[in-house]
């Protein structure tokens, strides 16, 4: 089982918190984009892969600084999938891939279903 989906680019952590008094909280950008991540995550009207996932990751990097950390964005992205219903927990995530496609400004994901085959092998089709 796959789904593929896109979402729009997320802030970077290093601008998706806050601090305030008593400790963090999200920033205005942060919950902006997680409220219209949603919206276009559940507009596609995904099917939800229950259970232990892999994720390949196409992030649009066309409007990005090239000095901006890839690894940065992925946390937010997993955490619109999991408030979408479309995956269980990021804990389930088995693994992931993730690249940069400097023509595009979305990002697209690809969810596998991970079924464990024997012992020493994985496979996710």
């Amino acid at each position: 089982m796959m789904v593929t989906l896109t979402m729009p680019m997320p802030p970077s952590l290093n601008n998706a918190f806050v601090n305030i008094k008593r400790g963090r909280r999200k920033s205005k950008a942060h919950e902006a984009w997680a409220s219209e991540a949603d919206w276009k995550i559940r507009a596609q009207r995904p099917i939800p892969v229950a259970g232990r996932v892999v994720l390949e990751w196409v992030f649009g990097w066309k409007e990005i600084s090239k000095l901006s950390d890839l690894s940065n964005r992925i946390k937010l992205a997993e955490d619109a999938l999991v408030a979408a219903g479309v995956i269980d927990d990021d804990r389930f995530i088995e693994s992931f891939q993730a690249r940069k496609d400097y023509q595009s400004t979305d990002v697209q994901v690809s969810i596998f279903k991970f079924i464990k085959i024997k012992e020493n092998f994985s496979s996710f089709f």
